[in-house]
């Protein structure tokens, strides 16, 4: 009797310990995972609204909930220069990288704000192909090789905000001080046309061009509501000028421990987060430009003689770009070639 009683409460053991041992990776599965996204937009801008909360919700409903976001707006995690450092030392998971921002870091990037070789916003066939291709293959085998790139993307054309003095001329510039966030193209292309050029992060903006440390600000238009722009330019020139990109740069320990099939699952939002960019982009372009309108300031477009004047102006940038890197060890010869195939110059 005392035998099978002992069998009886071993087999309950056991059976005890097998649901508990089946109970644990259980619970565990049930805990998400978050990913901790951060960039260096104010909640109120675009980007934020229309592509990274949206973003944020896909992935949960896309994985059932097994992987939550968690955004950080606004710098939170770091300074615009460290945007890369941050995804990169695993600060955040994922970070939103403007190179623009930090000088020097990716010089292949810069080919993208070369004036007017570059041309084209987000969502143009031909820009997307562009950006593609010189991700693909330049920017990640030389330049972004410590983290995963999830997507890319481009900001609009660039445009001139003036607070004092119209620009209808290239002549208009002479003299003027510019603010611009970063890059060494822009101090060269300003120095044709006798401008000085100020590195000014989009941040200290407002209160550069309240102040009058610059006379106007060469940022894209949708930047402009976002930073209260409206508020102190009176006039607003459409260059048109090329703009920089951005990428979504994820920590790679953080990439290598998900699941295969939330790594698939991530990798096919790629696409749609950037056709969501395009259309946030475009869309906000739009409604900043009426928006300025509203608040009084001029809106201004060179004439077409005006404009070629100051595309002609710019063309000897491209090439000193060009030598300048390729003195250097860098291959923007090819760079610079592959692009040309692509836009026919």
């Amino acid at each position: 009797m005392m035998k099978s009683l002992i069998l009886i409460l071993g087999a309950a053991m056991v059976v005890a310990l097998a649901l508990g041992d089946f109970d644990k990776p259980a619970a565990a599965a049930a805990k998400p995972i978050v990913l901790r996204l951060a960039h260096g937009q104010p909640v109120m801008h675009q980007l934020h609204k229309k592509v990274w909360v949206p973003w944020a919700a896909e992935v949960e409903k896309r994985t059932q909930g097994r992987v939550k976001v968690k955004i950080y707006p606004a710098n939170q995690l770091g300074a615009p220069p460290e945007a890369y450092d941050i995804a990169v030392r695993g600060t955040c998971d994922i970070s939103g990288v403007t190179p623009t921002m930090m000088p020097g870091r990716f010089p292949l990037e810069v080919c993208f704000h070369l004036p007017y070789l570059v041309q084209g916003a987000m969502g143009d066939p031909t820009s997307d192909k562009l950006r593609h291709m010189i991700y693909e293959k330049y920017l990640i085998p030389y330049e972004i090789k410590q983290a995963k790139v999830l997507w890319t993307g481009r900001y609009g054309l660039n445009v001139l905000h003036m607070v004092k003095k119209p620009v209808r001329t290239v002549e208009d510039m002479q003299g003027l001080v510019i603010g611009f966030p970063g890059g060494r193209v822009m101090p060269k292309l300003l120095a044709r046309v006798n401008a000085s050029a100020e590195t000014t992060f989009v941040t200290d903006m407002y209160t550069s061009l309240e102040r009058g440390t610059i006379d106007g600000m060469i940022i894209p238009m949708e930047a402009t509501v976002a930073f209260k722009l409206q508020e102190v330019e009176k006039y607003n020139t459409r260059l048109d000028l090329a703009s920089g990109t951005f990428f979504m740069a994820m920590n790679l320990k953080t990439w290598e421990s998900l699941p295969p099939d939330i790594q698939k699952i991530i990798d096919e939002l790629n696409s749609w987060a950037e056709e969501t960019t395009a259309k946030a982009l475009h869309e906000s372009t739009k409604a900043n430009y009426m928006i300025a309108k509203k608040a009084g300031v001029e809106l201004i477009e060179f004439t077409p003689e005006e404009m070629a004047r100051f595309v002609e102006i710019s063309r000897p940038v491209e090439v000193e770009w060009v030598e300048e890197l390729a003195a250097k060890g860098l291959p923007t010869r090819a760079l610079y070639e592959d692009i040309k195939k692509i836009v026919g110059k």
